[in-house]
């Protein structure tokens, strides 16, 4: 059994300020320069010899060279809690078109959930299940360091499955318009959406911080680098899946939420 500490609250805390910097230290003042010596005092008495010459001036001192600047300090820290196996960091969002795990959206209508593959390894999630209290619609969770890309976390939901009976079976979709739109705070561009039929997983990565249109065109098999990468064919698909990947030698630690998935508009 595994012990995790949290910092979700649920999945409706807020996140952590970003740490603050160090400052720059300022220059070091420039050395005083040496003062003019005095002329020598010039030769011979009064009388019939001459004057001596009077010695030369002496040159000035040098100033000192300013001190060097310090150096900066170093880069403030993220935001939220440290990311380890034992920690997850806290994330809040609610959408308006779920209500207490059920998600409507245009054409899209079917359960949400949370969902884990530890391939080799193992992963966390918080809340175990799925935080569907009301509007919310935020999964957190860790995943172990693994070297298997398809191991993964995250966001799972059937997008034709009616409300009533329970347990009603998911029914596919067919793919319409220019793509995906995605608007999921917390999410990143290492993060994918999955289409999932019966058999068949397509993946796509994020192209922006917080969502954005993934054409149908980005979907392939095996989207990482070195993977399959059979192009999607607009096959119908049962489900859609926000997920974090696995990194290779530390933990990935995620937090987001999902306010709406919806076909692009052509």
């Amino acid at each position: 059994m595994v012990t995790v500490a949290l910092g979700c609250d649920a999945g409706k805390s807020t996140t952590g300020a970003a740490g603050r910097g160090g400052t720059t230290g300022s220059a070091g003042s420039a050395g005083t320069g040496g003062t003019t010596g005095a002329g020598g005092a010039g030769g011979g008495t009064a009388g019939t010899g001459a004057g001596g010459r009077g010695g030369a001036a002496g040159g000035g001192g040098r100033g000192g060279s300013g001190g060097a600047a310090g150096t900066t300090g170093g880069r403030g820290g993220g935001g939220g809690a440290v990311c380890t196996s034992t920690t997850i960091p806290s994330c809040t969002a609610t959408s308006p078109y779920a209500s207490n795990g059920w998600v409507s959206n245009g054409t899209f209508k079917g359960y949400a959930t949370t969902f884990g593959i530890g391939i080799g390894g193992g992963y966390i999630l918080a809340p175990p299940d799925y935080d569907n209290e009301g509007a919310y619609t935020c999964a957190a969770g860790a995943l172990y360091p693994n070297t298997r890309p398809e191991s993964q976390a995250g966001f799972h939901w059937n997008v034709n499955q009616a409300m009533t009976p329970a347990n009603a079976p998911p029914m596919t979709v067919t793919p319409i318009g220019a793509g995906l739109l995605i608007n999921a705070p917390g999410t990143t561009r290492s993060m994918r959406v999955n289409l999932n039929d019966a058999t068949t997983t397509w993946c796509a990565y994020l192209p922006q911080d917080g969502g954005g249109v993934i054409p149908w065109s980005s979907f392939k098999t095996e989207c990482w680098p070195g993977g399959e990468s059979t192009a999607y064919a607009l096959q119908p698909f049962v489900s859609v899946q926000i997920s974090a990947p696995a990194r290779e030698t530390e933990p990935t630690c995620f937090c987001f939420c999902v306010v709406s998935i919806a076909p692009a508009a052509m």
